[in-house]
């Protein structure tokens, strides 16, 4: 995992990865936190990270999306990682096990599981797609 996820957390880790994709070009990524100095057990923040990046990747290879729209949140008991993208979006009643894991959406959901959280994506052709991670603190 980085080191800045390490050294200062998970909502400086994700906005420093979101910093360097905005800086490209390929797509506007809006970020926003209430959790500036929070932490979280290290296993769930490694898995809200890779999670976040793997998410922004099939965005920036499979949507056409110009925009990302990232909200990571401490509740009283709750994390809550919400993601949204305005692409092309498809059809997740079509993708195949196999487009699952070539689009690392089954990764995702198995490493949300192993931090008993859980993962729910939601895309409709033409609308985007959303995801939510939410987990116990």
């Amino acid at each position: 995992s980085p080191h800045i996820l390490t050294n200062f957390g998970l909502a400086s880790a994700i906005k420093t990865f979101a910093t360097k994709i905005n800086q490209t070009k390929a797509i506007e990524i809006d970020f926003k936190s209430n959790m500036e100095d929070k932490r979280l057990e290290n296993e769930k923040e490694v898995v809200i990270y890779r999670a976040v990046c793997e998410l922004i990747n099939n965005s920036i290879l499979h949507s056409g999306a110009s925009r990302i729209e990232i909200e990571l949140n401490k509740h009283e008991k709750f994390v809550t990682l919400q993601f949204y993208d305005n692409g092309r979006g498809f059809d997740t009643s079509s993708l195949s096990k196999e487009d699952l894991k070539g689009m690392g959406l089954s990764n995702i959901e198995t490493r949300v599981r192993s931090v008993d959280g859980v993962f729910i994506l939601e895309s409709t052709p033409g609308k985007g797609t959303s995801a939510l991670i939410k987990m116990i603190d």
